[in-house]
């Protein structure tokens, strides 16, 4: 599972420029605030746009870990088991 702001990302950049109706349609748009960079919200900086969000992701900031799609600091993400 790839983390929901990188796949947002993802799905923006996976069509060319020059298409104006990409096969599939637009993107999903990522809703939600706009986390403040110089005042972030305490946890993880993600949460309030996140689809994914936990209660527990407003209270700690997420450790990165290994995952399928590589290296994720997400809470709702499952880690590679070792």
């Amino acid at each position: 599972m790839v983390r929901p702001q990188a796949g947002a990302w993802q799905s923006a950049n996976s069509q060319p420029a020059w298409r104006l109706a990409p096969p599939g349609g637009l993107p999903k748009p990522v809703t939600g605030e706009v986390p403040n960079p110089i005042w972030p919200p305490p946890g993880c900086a993600f949460h309030p746009r996140c689809p994914l969000m936990r209660e527990e992701c407003k209270l700690a900031v997420p450790e990165p870990r290994t995952t399928q799609a590589g290296m994720a600091a997400c809470i709702a993400v499952e880690p590679v088991s070792a």
